[in-house]
Order: structure tokens, then sequence, then C-alpha cells
């Protein structure tokens, strides 16, 4: 996917989480992490401790991991 400079995007990760990989040519960038509103915010905080332990002994990206 392209994104042009200066556009906005968003990501909803699944159960397993998200891997993102980015190339950019600059030598800065910004990011912004945005909330749809405060449910949005607890909602990963809430998956944040639910899931903080298992990502500490992960030693591969999730999107490696065999499928259940």
């Amino acid at each position: 996917m392209f994104i042009r400079a200066g556009s906005g995007y968003a990501r909803r990760a699944g159960p397993e989480g998200v891997d993102v990989l980015a190339f950019r040519n600059a030598t800065h960038c910004n990011i912004a992490l945005r909330g749809e509103d405060e449910n949005s915010w607890d909602r990963m905080i809430e998956a944040f401790r639910d899931r903080a332990a298992l990502w500490e002994g992960e030693r591969v990206p999730p999107s490696e991991l065999p499928r259940t």
C-alpha cells in the first residue's frame, strides 16, 4: 500500500496483533496516534494488559507464528 506524505491512515489489529513495516525516504518522521474515542484507548490498554506477558516471551513476529 502506498500512502502519500501527510496523509492519514488507520489500522485495526486482530487478536494476534499486527506487524508493520514502513519504508520512508526521509530522515525525520511524525507519528500521531489517535483513538476514535475514549473507548478506543480503553481497548488498546486492555489488549496490552491481556497480552503483555505473552509479548515478553515472543522471539518471532506474530506474523511468523503458526496459525492455530
